[in-house]
């Protein structure tokens, strides 16, 4: 017993250490805490799974809030906690887990229905961070839209666990489900199908309206230098050619035909283009 009780003492040695490092944290700066945490935790904080879309300052936070415990060969981890392994084998669910690596997806979950019926022992002495489930949630209320997305992982894994632990007392009395054309799955198929096609069908009509918006702002714009050169070039033949020659009366003449021409294709344009984007406004609602 005293040996097993000294060999116990010398493996939490660094467990003590980091405890301690925990209890200097308050210390510091929030910027430096971070800094710190971030530099100690980020190769696993990356490898929880539900963990990849909350904010990068609630991940901190959890990571805080963890504490130490150190197993020994052959002992159980206790349920409902996420775990991080430090330094150790542990053996969950028929896997082996090594450094780095979480379990406890548990954690996310209230009702004990959906657990996994699976116990973690580990192999050798173990060094772990763990969070309860109480704790976990307690740093989650700090950060509500974090809180909102771990919401939506808790439905989908209550759900998963859910269909395969009916599918499994099914498969165990011998009762099938019965697998329709036209049953819920397939509705829901068609539906997300169709809305599928329906985005589609807007957004290439959306392109193409844009398309012809571009295709019309560029016509104006040439059509309006090319009425400022002939209202330049009137300009110039005004003041050079002398009146009361016939020619230059019919050329004149012609040049303002061709200026009231321009001003009513602009004009055509300018209608386009308002009604071009009027129902483009029509189609974004």
């Amino acid at each position: 017993m005293a040996r097993r009780m000294r060999e116990y003492l010398q493996q939490q040695k660094n467990a003590q250490m980091r405890e301690y490092a925990a209890r200097v944290m308050p210390r510091l700066s929030t910027a430096l805490q971070v800094e710190v945490v971030l530099h100690c935790h980020r190769h696993w904080l990356d490898r929880v799974w539900f963990l990849k879309n909350v904010e990068m300052i609630c991940r901190v936070r959890l990571a805080m809030s963890m504490s130490s415990q150190v197993l020994a060969p052959g002992e159980v981890a206790p349920c409902r906690q996420l775990y991080i392994i430090v330094r150790g084998v542990v053996l969950f669910g028929g896997k082996i887990l090594s450094q780095s690596t979480a379990w406890g997806d548990d954690v996310l979950l209230s009702d004990g229905r959906y657990f996994l019926p699976f116990l973690a022992r580990a192999m050798c002495y173990t060094d772990l961070h763990k969070i309860s489930h109480d704790e976990f949630h307690q740093v989650l209320e700090c950060f509500p839209e974090s809180a909102e997305k771990i919401r939506r992982v808790t439905i989908v894994l209550a759900l998963k666990r859910h269909m395969i632990a009916d599918y499994r007392r099914r498969r165990l009395i011998g009762q099938w489900p019965d697998v329709k054309e036209g049953d819920f799955l397939d509705q829901i198929g068609e539906r997300a199908s169709e809305i599928t096609h329906k985005e589609l069908k807007r957004a290439e009509r959306e392109r193409q309206l844009r398309e012809t918006q571009m295709e019309s702002v560029s016509m104006a714009v040439t059509l309006h230098n090319k009425e400022h050169e002939m209202t330049g070039s009137a300009a110039i033949l005004g003041d050079t050619w002398s009146p009361g020659v016939t020619s230059d009366d019919t050329s004149q003449k012609q040049m303002k035909k061709d200026l009231l021409d321009l001003k009513t294709d602009m004009k055509l344009v300018k209608d386009n283009i308002m009604l071009m984007k009027a129902m483009l406004e029509k189609t974004m609602r």
